[in-house]
């Protein structure tokens, strides 16, 4: 089993992918987020002002108050298993990160990241 493999639409491991794989599995686990992330924005606004209000006060996992922000924890590797040991999928993602719009992350570690996904 992939390490990361059964932990939820809210983790990404990248080990073990090839750069083009990994930037191809990141974008999808981004499209995915930023759909959610805005599905959960339309239901919390068409929903009753008291179910609102808790959902802006943090009662929805993964979301993050009012902007109804979803939470991927990515992790792309610090390039220790490459063949050179070099990072190579780390610096495409975060080109990818960075070039997304709705998208904001943070390092956690050398081969970690938080990510926020907005809604589109």
């Amino acid at each position: 089993m992939h390490p990361g493999q059964g932990r939820g639409l809210h983790f990404l491991d990248l080990h073990g992918l090839h750069v083009a794989e990994a930037v191809a599995a990141t974008e999808a686990r981004l499209g995915e987020l930023a759909a959610l992330s805005a599905s959960t924005a339309a239901a919390a606004s068409a929903a009753p002002a008291s179910a609102a209000a808790a959902e802006e006060c943090g009662g929805g996992g993964g979301s993050v108050g009012a902007h109804k922000e979803q939470t991927l924890e990515l992790i792309p590797g610090a390039g220790r298993h490459s063949a050179d040991g070099r990072a190579h999928v780390k610096p495409a993602v975060e080109a990818l990160l960075r070039a997304r719009p709705g998208v904001r992350f943070e390092e956690r570690s050398a081969g970690s990241w938080d990510v926020w996904v907005s809604p589109p």
